[in-house]
C-alpha cells in the first residue's frame, strides 16, 4: 500500500506489516508489527482496491486492513464472546526511531530530531448495538499489547465487536 512518502508492506504468512517513510533527505524509518501466536491455519487473505482481508487470524476472529480517510485502519473483528479480547504484537523499529505512550497513543518517532513518523491512535471497540467498548494499548519492552480497558464492557455487548485501530 503506498502513499505520497510512506507504504506499508503486509505479510501474508506471518501476519505482520512493516510502515516505512521516506524524508527529505531519503533517509528510510520503518516499523515492523508481527501478530504474536497468530492461527497457525490461517489461510491466504482476500483482497480488493483498499483492503486486505484475514479470516480466523484466532478463534472466531477476523483482521481487516484498509485505507480510510488517510489512515491505515486495521480493525479487528470478534465475532464471539469466547474469542480473545487482548492482542499482542512483537515490534522492530529503525535504529532512530524511538515508540512513547502519548496519552493513549504510540507515537513513533526519531530518537535525535523528534520529528513525528507515525502515530498508532487511540484504539476504539464498538459493538453491534454501536455501544462502545474502551481499548488501550501497553507497551513493555519490545511487546504491544492492545487490550480492553474496561473488561466490564464485554458483559452488556452484542457480537460482533469492532475493534478500530487506525494508524497514521
Amino acid at each position: 500500500i503506498k502513499g505520497q512518502y510512506s507504504f506499508t508492506t503486509l505479510n501474508d504468512k506471518s501476519l505482520s506489516f512493516t510502515m516505512s517513510y521516506a524524508t527529505d533527505s531519503a533517509s528510510l524509518n520503518s516499523i515492523t508489527l508481527n501478530l504474536i501466536e497468530p492461527n497457525p491455519n490461517i489461510t491466504a487473505p482476500l483482497t480488493s482496491d483498499n483492503k486486505v482481508t484475514w479470516a480466523n487470524i484466532a478463534p472466531s476472529t477476523d483482521l481487516i486492513d484498509e485505507i480510510y480517510d488517510g489512515y491505515f485502519n486495521r480493525k479487528f473483528i470478534i465475532r464471539e464472546d469466547s474469542a480473545p479480547k487482548t492482542f499482542k504484537f512483537q515490534f522492530a523499529l529503525s535504529d532512530n526511531l524511538s515508540i512513547e505512550d502519548y496519552s493513549g497513543h504510540m507515537l513513533v518517532k526519531d530518537k535525535n530530531t523528534q520529528e513525528e513518523f507515525f502515530l498508532l491512535r487511540f484504539p476504539q471497540g464498538i459493538d453491534a448495538q454501536n455501544q462502545r467498548i474502551d481499548y488501550k494499548y501497553a507497551l513493555e519492552g519490545n511487546t504491544l499489547t492492545l487490550y480492553p480497558n474496561r473488561v466490564w464492557q464485554y458483559e452488556r455487548a452484542v457480537y460482533p465487536i469492532t475493534i478500530y485501530a487506525p494508524i497514521n
